[in-house]
């Protein structure tokens, strides 16, 4: 008997410590040719519920739903109807959730990745990030963020363009998500991929957010 209680409270103490380490926002991981609606989707776990909503509409919630964790699934109520989703933490603040869709008239479990949202580490402004020039590799990809100060400009330019079928570049904006900076990048004048900066000075910025390892990683500034 005493062995069945002790199992019982590991369990439930260890169903409060991944709900606790779930709460908090989850931005998902996608590459520029990955579908969704919402284009850029947010996942807020709070003690109890899952908050599911657009970047573009914050204060909008898509919907909300009621949640418990048992062991590596989550427990969800939709619409008085219980369903299980498996996760996994594949790195501290990086989480898998298998959902579970339906595909094709079937039944399909969809493997989604998130990254937690933190707050950026940093002493610069937002005017003083985009004045640097950030380079480095990824993947044996070399990448260069240079940004725009106004997205307003640049869809101007995208609907000036559009007239004559030209296909602007990709550019790479600034924005804020509660008190993290984001890399937003923009193709065609829709935003296509979202980064969010770990942690950035004059120096070097750390990005997080791809959806291939590593899923953190550094850019140095480009030498005046």
């Amino acid at each position: 008997m005493r062995k069945v209680i002790t199992i019982t409270i590991l369990i439930f103490y260890s169903s409060i410590s991944m709900s606790q380490e779930l709460k908090g926002k989850w931005l998902m991981m996608k590459d520029g040719d990955t579908y969704s609606v919402p284009t850029i989707p947010i996942l807020e776990f709070t003690n109890n519920t899952i908050n599911f909503y657009d970047f573009d509409e914050p204060d909008y919630e898509i919907n909300q739903n009621t949640y418990v964790v048992k062991g590596d699934y989550i427990e969800i109520k939709r619409n008085a109807k219980e369903e299980k989703e498996r996760f996994e933490f594949l790195e501290e603040n990086v989480l898998k959730i298998y959902h579970n869709v339906i595909y094709n008239e079937r039944d399909t479990v969809l493997p989604s990745f998130y990254v937690r949202v933190l707050p950026t580490k940093t002493t610069l402004k937002k005017e003083e990030i985009e004045e640097v020039i950030y380079s480095g590799n990824f993947n044996n990809k070399k990448i260069e963020i240079k940004f725009r100060r106004k997205i307003e400009e640049y869809l101007a330019e995208v609907k000036k363009e559009s007239k004559s079928l030209n296909y602007l570049k990709n550019e790479f904006f600034i924005e804020k998500l509660d008190d993290t900076f984001v890399v937003s990048s923009y193709g065609n004048g829709k935003r296509e991929l979202i980064l969010l900066i770990d942690e950035v000075d004059s120096e070097s910025i750390i990005l997080s957010g791809f959806i291939k390892k590593p899923y953190r990683f550094k850019l140095n500034k480009i030498a005046d």
